[in-house]
């Protein structure tokens, strides 16, 4: 990975600060509660939805960040286990509140929660690989087409105006910008890690 990220500069620093805008967007966002609805067909969702996501990118766009800055840094790989491992807990609540139908945007918070157990899962077995000629070429190729088709249904809604909203499920037009971004630096984190 760190060979193709410092070869190709101009696309690392392009990279950065994409995810800096999105880190700027999200961290914008986290401010104290308002009931928000989010309308997705006949589904509301409340803003805690909302802010548990953006908390979700932002603590992503950061490793992010620093893994552009430091491509070589190998502890990263503990900090994306503990990452993914922490998601994966707050998805098993998430699950179980869907289930028990206890609260509005339940499905919505366990969708966006398992889209960064994902996205975090990912990355984690890219930088995995480093020690043994890296990830293996087609579960990489199949993750950066899933976040590449994620990226483009989330421009579409953007652009369109649609509420897909999914699995990010913020309000506004344009707010689907920090989630695009991720999508699409996670493709290009998992590009550089099959890179020979």
């Amino acid at each position: 990975m760190a060979e193709f990220v410092e070869h190709y500069g101009a696309l690392r620093w392009t990279a950065l600060l994409a995810f800096v805008a999105a880190g700027a967007m999200v961290g914008a966002r986290l401010r104290p509660v308002r009931p928000v609805a989010v309308n997705s067909g006949s589904v509301l969702a409340d803003s805690a939805v909302c802010r548990e996501s953006d908390a979700a990118h932002l603590l992503m766009c950061l490793v992010m960040i620093v893994m552009l800055i430091f491509p070589r840094a190998h502890a990263l790989g503990n900090v994306l286990t503990a990452m993914t491992v922490a998601y994966a807990g707050l998805l098993v609540a998430r699950l179980a509140e869907w289930r028990g139908a206890a609260r509005p945007g339940a499905r919505h918070r366990a969708l966006a929660i398992g889209y960064h157990v994902l996205a975090a899962a990912a990355m984690w077995y890219a930088m995995s690989g480093h020690s043994t000629g890296g990830p293996a070429l087609v579960p990489t190729a199949l993750l950066v087409a899933l976040f590449v088709i994620d990226a483009c249904v989330g421009l579409y809604s953007a652009v369109a105006a649609r509420p897909l909203h999914w699995p990010h499920p913020v309000p506004g037009r344009w707010s689907l910008l920090s989630h695009i971004v991720m999508d699409l630096g996670t493709a290009y984190m998992l590009v550089a890690a099959i890179w020979r």
